[in-house]
């Protein structure tokens, strides 16, 4: 990881998280996961941070990410469970 530049600051904010499944339930170990991980690396192509590392585990996900100072971590991670709510919903519907 390298620090990032804007016209008046010079940063790098590494953030790690670990998402949880309501009351750990063993959901991700199939193909959900990989789902699940796909649409993050999408998302994340498109909105203003970078995940350096994802793992998926059984009930939890990791993600190692980089953001800039332009919005807030909960802007990001309230960002980041919308999407994978969605995508959950999503794919339980087809």
């Amino acid at each position: 990881m390298e620090y990032q530049k804007n016209s008046h600051c010079k940063f790098l904010i590494a953030l790690h998280h670990i998402l949880v499944v309501k009351y750990r339930k063993r959901l991700l170990d199939g193909t959900l996961g990989v789902v699940i991980k796909n649409a993050l690396l999408e998302l994340s192509q498109r909105s203003g941070f970078s995940i350096e590392q994802m793992e998926v585990d059984q009930d939890h996900i990791h993600i190692l990410m980089t953001i800039s100072p332009r919005y807030s971590v909960s802007q990001h991670v309230r960002r980041i469970k919308q999407h994978t709510t969605k995508t959950v919903w999503q794919t339980n519907d087809s």
